[in-house]
């Protein structure tokens, strides 16, 4: 086999790993630096309680968790945060709702209000309770994150820039920006500010 061959095909394979985007470039932490739906801003307005600091210039953006266990939350439009799972397959960024955690955030809700009756040690209020959870369970629906769910669900092409990742849907754009890479670039700002000062 000549060299040049040999050259080729490790140049192909160098520039398939390049362009190869996996779980890894989308596990972390990110600003939404812009998101549309059909062309128009969305509203991220979430009912959602979470608190973060975040850098100097971002203080006022919306933030999001891809985590490792393939879930994420997105911010509520107008609605608590949205529950999703996803996964990565042939550079695109598949979303849909994870119907398991919102029962669960429901479960957990409605068990934070029966300390009181457990301890009582009652066997009717405990009775009560259970009729009262299984009820309420089994009433609880997607119908409030109906608009999110269209907004955020989906098939999108991932296009993955160093710090910067952009998710394109057919109806949605969302511009993702890698929170420790900004963080990491405000304190080599500040030691820049520093050596000036100082030399």
């Amino acid at each position: 086999m000549n060299r040049s061959l040999v050259f080729l095909i490790l140049m192909g394979m160098f520039l398939s790993r390049c362009n190869k985007i996996d779980e890894t470039d989308v596990v972390g932490e990110w600003i939404i630096n812009k998101a549309t739906f059909r062309g128009g801003n969305i509203t991220m307005a979430s009912k959602s309680i979470k608190f973060m600091m975040l850098p100097i210039g971002y203080e006022h953006k919306t933030t999001l968790t891809f985590n490792v266990d393939s879930t994420v939350d997105f911010p509520g439009i107008f609605t608590k945060d949205i529950p999703l799972k996803w996964t990565v397959k042939d550079k695109r960024l598949i979303l849909s709702f994870d119907s398991l955690k919102f029962k669960n955030d429901a479960l957990s809700q409605l068990d934070s209000l029966k300390t009181e009756s457990l301890l009582t040690h009652n066997s009717i209020l405990k009775t009560k309770y259970n009729f009262k959870r299984d009820s309420i369970l089994g009433t609880i629906n997607t119908q409030g994150f109906k608009t999110p769910l269209a907004v955020y669900s989906g098939t999108y092409t991932i296009e993955k820039v160093k710090e910067k990742m952009v998710l394109t849907s057919a109806t949605t754009r969302i511009e993702l920006l890698n929170l420790d890479d900004i963080l990491k670039m405000n304190i080599d700002g500040m030691f820049k500010n520093i050596n000036k000062i100082i030399y």
